[in-house]
């Protein structure tokens, strides 16, 4: 396939041999990817901030949590393959993830 750059007025067209492998493994690169994003380390800066996180994500009715969680792109990917859906344990992390975001926005 083709990569264009453009380059003092002049445009530079290279090839590279396309040398994808099969949509199978790329898939399951893919989601182990995924998999791992959803298992890093919490980004809560302190006790505090991770308690009132999960007060809000408590208090938010489940339609909510699962809006929130599929904010990851990871969460949302993964929820939508049947073999590998994250456990409800990951959807409250991830939603907590997103209120910690909310919060920085407040200060």
């Amino acid at each position: 396939y083709k990569i264009g750059s453009y380059n003092n007025r002049t445009t530079t067209t290279y090839y590279r041999r396309n040398t994808m492998m099969p949509l199978e493994e790329k898939m399951k690169d893919l989601k182990a990817a995924f998999q791992k994003c959803l298992e890093s380390p919490e980004p809560f800066s302190d006790d505090q901030e991770k308690e009132t996180c999960r007060r809000m994500v408590e208090a938010l009715p489940e339609e909510l949590v699962v809006h929130a969680a599929n904010t990851s792109y990871a969460f949302w990917y993964l929820s939508n393959s049947p073999e590998s859906a994250p456990s409800e344990d990951v959807k409250v992390a991830m939603a907590m993830r997103e209120a910690r975001r909310h919060l920085s926005y407040m200060g």
